[in-house]
């Protein structure tokens, strides 16, 4: 029998998840020691049971890797018979190639651990790069929530906007793909993509700059899709770009809040006039309920129709 899992980082999916597919769950805890190390234990019985762990690797993203694994090898003490892993938000996702010489292969390296912990399969949400789950170890599934996220933000966006003065956005060339899945969803017959060139300095992290800005933005009102933000400098630079060529609004929808300290009172501060986020990482490194331009969309009513 399917048995729903969660740790410390995605109880809120987890139980949504639980309840949209009838499953009992079960609470895997986390219990501290002074000298930072931790345990976990299983606070019910697994034994020949399917078990589906709900668990995002993020921020701390050490400590939630670490807790995933002991929560796979308890599930194994435990006589589990199978184990697999929905991770709404990947850690590491982005770290999936050699960019300089001498570096690891991050991603590669945590997918070849969590095989070796004998994960049956893994489900994971907008990763950065499609690509980078091909040839793994293990099966993998990307799914995208940018069709949910549209219907989600399409009656917010339509109260306040025409339909005509809405262009959908992504604030660099590598995430048109992904704006055009959004756009797809929320406007099929909406008007043409706009994207923004960047220039990144792999030398210094999180530190890109909008260089030319592809498409009309006058008197538009313009939503930048980004898959992840960190710094928000990205968003930042691209919506600066926007409005400086005449665009009327510009707003942003972020699908995994991988903000930074610091990240999130930045784009309140920046000429965004709202910031909408998904809940795959259910608790960002601040409070976003602090910052009034931020509206977060919580992603539990998808899993209904997963696995």
């Amino acid at each position: 029998m399917p048995v729903v899992i969660y740790g410390s980082n995605c109880e809120k999916n987890a139980r949504q998840f639980s309840k949209l597919k009838k499953l009992p769950f079960i609470k895997a805890e986390k219990i501290p020691f002074s000298n930072s190390e931790f345990k976990i234990r299983i606070t019910g019985k697994v034994k020949g049971d399917e078990c589906i762990i709900i668990h995002s690797i993020c921020n701390p993203t050490s400590n939630s890797i670490i807790e995933l694994f002991f929560i796979m090898n308890a599930l194994k003490n435990e006589g589990a018979a199978s184990i697999r892993l929905v991770i709404p938000y990947l850690g590491y996702a982005r770290q999936h190639k050699q960019f300089l010489k001498g570096e690891c292969v991050s991603l590669k390296t945590l997918i070849s651990c969590l095989s070796a912990l004998e994960a049956k399969d893994i489900t994971t949400f907008d990763i950065h790069n499609d690509r980078s789950i091909e040839n793994c170890a293990i099966p993998m599934r990307n799914i995208s929530l940018l069709p949910y996220l549209a219907s989600k933000l399409q009656p917010i966006l339509l109260k306040e906007f025409s339909v005509q003065s809405i262009v959908i956005a992504s604030p660099d060339k590598g995430g048109i793909i992904r704006a055009a899945l959004f756009r797809d969803a929320f406007l099929p017959n909406g008007n043409e993509l706009v994207f923004i060139e960047k220039k990144r300095d792999l030398n210094k992290t999180h530190h890109s700059e909008a260089i030319f800005l592809h498409g009309d933005v006058l008197n538009k009102n313009i939503l930048l899709i980004d898959d992840i933000s960190t710094s928000g400098g990205t968003l930042i630079n691209a919506a600066d770009i926007c409005l400086k060529k005449g665009a009327r609004s510009v707003s942003a929808l972020i699908v995994h809040t991988d903000l930074a300290r610091g990240a999130a009172e930045k784009l309140q501060k920046s000429d965004l006039s709202s910031i909408f986020v998904s809940n795959t990482i259910e608790n960002p490194i601040e409070n976003l309920a602090k910052f009034d331009k931020f509206t977060t969309i919580p992603i539990g009513d998808f899993f209904k129709n997963m696995l």
